[in-house]
């Protein structure tokens, strides 16, 4: 397995690509993860493969983007799509990728990285776990506001998107995100992103995580 080349994906490979992380984290990885693998999407370029005998049997993905804290903006590597065919496990094609892709990480400048996982598989790599959890408890008396309504981000428009992300970019600390994929970012991982309006006026945006049943980023305009 050593003689195994890590090589970048083509745009010929996102039909087997789709289908090894299908199988290997049992999701519809398109719905999960539209940020990368939409259809509508170009992002082969980020994912790094290895084949045997002409079949893809391992990969892995890194994107680089910017982290804005205050005033300074940092550049982080985003590892993620590690995995590798059931076949070819207990080999070291993992091991090889992380090298691989923490050879990239350096060599592009990044400042640090993040990677989704398993903390006991990836703190050989020097990956250390780190979260940041808001716990807030509301009376179920308390009055609702009847002009509060919420609208699905898939039903919204380019005008919610634009305040959204208006809003999101108002934080002291925050990862860059475009226009075009600011909704993919948050309803990745089978989450719901929903507008905030009052009356007929967008104020905000929340992302709610049914499995764990969080809300994972909530927006709102503070009028103070």
């Amino acid at each position: 397995m050593n003689d195994l080349k890590i090589e970048i994906a083509q745009d010929q490979d996102a039909d087997e690509i789709i289908k090894l992380v299908n199988l290997c984290f049992e999701k519809d990885m398109v719905k999960s993860v539209p940020v990368l693998y939409n259809e509508n999407k170009n992002r082969m370029k980020n994912h790094y493969i290895i084949k045997e005998d002409d079949k893809i049997v391992a990969i892995f993905c890194l994107l680089c983007r910017d982290l804005v804290c205050l005033e300074d903006t940092l550049k982080i590597g985003e590892i993620g799509s590690v995995c590798v065919h059931k076949d070819y496990r207990n080999q070291g094609l993992m091991q090889q990728m992380l090298n691989y892709a923490n050879k990239l990480l350096r060599e592009q400048n990044c400042d640090m990285a993040f990677l989704s996982g398993k903390y006991e598989r990836y703190h050989h790599f020097l990956y250390e776990s780190s979260n940041q959890c808001y716990y807030v408890s509301y009376s179920a008396s308390r009055n609702i506001n009847p002009d509060i309504h919420f609208c699905k981000m898939e039903d919204g428009n380019n005008e919610y998107v634009d305040y959204s992300l208006t809003l999101y970019e108002q934080s002291e600390l925050y990862i860059k995100r475009t226009k075009k994929d600011f909704i993919d970012n948050c309803i990745q991982w089978c989450k719901e992103g929903y507008f905030i309006l009052h009356q007929s006026h967008i104020i905000g945006y929340l992302v709610y995580f049914p499995l764990e049943n969080e809300i994972e980023e909530i927006k709102v305009e503070d009028k103070k």
